[in-house]
């Protein structure tokens, strides 16, 4: 992950330095800290970033963790948000 930004309050948009594809990725290996909300639904925004909705206002929140087992996708990852 290279960046990641608050896209609304129940949505982090996820940059990444690769082309990526949303559907390689399961929502719930993206948890949001300290609320500890696991993503719910991911979209593809542009060739290289997604966005990860959850299922509650994310706006206290400061971190968010990668969990998953994409392939070329180092993990886990932390990044601030």
């Amino acid at each position: 992950m290279r960046s990641a930004i608050d896209s609304d309050p129940v949505e982090i948009q996820v940059e990444f330095a690769q082309p990526i594809g949303a559907s390689s990725f399961t929502p719930a290996t993206f948890v949001t800290n300290p609320s500890a909300q696991a993503g719910t639904v991911i979209g593809q925004f542009d060739a290289h970033t997604i966005t990860i909705q959850f299922p509650l206002d994310i706006t206290a929140d400061t971190t968010l963790v990668y969990s998953g087992t994409v392939p070329n996708i180092l993990t886990p990852q932390t990044i601030t948000h």
